[in-house]
């Protein structure tokens, strides 16, 4: 397949989105990159939209099969993959959903399906597998992605079969603390996007060197010139093996693609993705169809990276990926960040549509309930008393 054929369908793809560095999150294995942008095929979502000012995620269009869709009934089907999975993954994922309280409410529900279902091949495409290890791996398909025939067909040992999330226990990443990394793999199941890949965030520092693919409109809350990709922990094992490829290519056309593949791997997003580098999570996304756009960011969302994510050595000695445009935000690091934020769940209840009410009930000693009335009556003839004048002082 010609190099410039391939299509980037980030949101749109068979694999959906893997959210992270290799180190935290792996990436989204995908051969239909494309290091050439197309702003023109940007959807935006106008002022009217439910959705507006709420989210950067998957956009709900009931029927349509060639895209990542939202889980029916707002119920996430899951299972683990094998027992060691489920012995140690279980308590974690409880601790993760609980993170997520807010979500119930408004009929968000998890369910864990059977073995039999979990190994059915026929209901594959609408259950969560969910994959564990020992080395850092978090990695969650978004939504319920796409499930290509052909793909599985041409690809069998790689392409995506259903949803799919890839969990570890290992401490000193991301998040720096394993149920918050849970909980930012559940905001990408349920169809949340990175709040830091936005392209509508970012600032190219100068009109001069490479060309990233940034719109001009917004406020910016990075800029190019902040983003480390030095700093990244497989920086120089991925740059060293296209630089392989680029010497043993006998074909000067070929090789100077590659060569242009190998100056845009910290600038491009597709052509990142296309070598399995992890600047594929946090590079802006250069294609936005088929997705919900912010019009306000959330810096508490744990849908954006704390500064260090993927900087090699756990914990504080990671090195900074990327900061803060300056005078964007009172302080540049971004910090670390344990549970979602308000605005997470309000994106997900959005993107789900039919809310709970924003009180549970109307209270009897308010004007609009029906009870109001009997209860003043009932306190002014004196049938109950104040809880001080209880019997025995106390409030049943």
């Amino acid at each position: 397949m010609h190099l410039f054929s391939i299509l980037i369908f980030l949101l749109a793809s068979a694999e959906g989105v893997f959210g992270g560095s290799r180190f935290w999150e792996a990436k989204a294995p995908n051969k239909r990159t494309n290091p050439r942008p197309d702003y023109s095929a940007i959807e935006t979502i106008n002022a009217t939209s439910s959705l507006s000012k709420r989210a950067f995620s998957i956009e709900s269009r009931p029927g349509q099969a060639e895209l990542p869709r939202i889980w029916p009934k707002k119920t996430i089907r899951y299972c683990f993959e094998n027992s060691q999975g489920h012995d140690k993954l279980e308590g974690l994922f409880r601790s993760a959903i609980e993170l997520w309280a807010q979500l119930n409410r408004h009929g968000f529900k998890y369910e864990e399906v059977s073995d039999a279902e979990c190994k059915s091949e026929d209901k594959r495409d609408s259950v969560l597998h969910i994959h564990y290890n020992d080395y850092g791996r978090f990695s969650t398909t978004l939504g319920i992605p796409v499930v290509d025939a052909q793909e599985i067909a041409d690809n069998p040992t790689t392409a995506v079969r259903g949803p799919t999330m890839h969990l570890s226990d290992k401490e000193g990443v991301g998040q720096e603390n394993t149920p918050a990394n849970i909980a930012h793999e559940l905001g990408h199941a349920w169809g949340l996007a990175h709040e830091h890949q936005n392209p509508y965030y970012w600032e190219q520092s100068s009109i001069t060197g490479p060309s990233w693919s940034v719109p001009m409109t917004g406020k910016k809350y990075f800029e190019t010139d902040d983003f480390n990709c030095g700093n990244l922990e497989d920086h120089y094992k991925i740059h060293k093996s296209v630089q392989v490829l680029i010497d043993t290519e006998v074909d000067l056309r070929k090789r100077d693609i590659l060569q242009g593949e190998y100056n845009n791997l910290c600038v491009l997003r597709g052509v990142a993705s296309k070598y399995g580098f992890s600047a594929a999570d946090w590079l802006p996304i250069s294609n936005t169809a088929n997705m919900v756009i912010d019009a306000q960011f959330d810096p508490d969302s744990i849908m954006l990276y704390p500064s260090q994510a993927g900087g090699g050595d756990n914990g504080a000695n990671r090195r900074v990926i990327m900061k803060y445009k300056k005078d964007s935000m009172p302080d540049q690091i971004i910090p670390i960040r344990h549970r979602p934020s308000n605005m997470d769940v309000d994106r997900i209840v959005a993107l789900y549509g039919d809310p709970a009410p924003s009180t549970l009930e109307v209270p009897h000693n308010s004007g609009s309930s029906e009870f109001h009335n009997r209860l003043k009556d009932a306190r002014s003839s004196g049938e109950f008393s104040r809880a001080g004048d209880t019997k025995d002082g106390t409030c049943g």
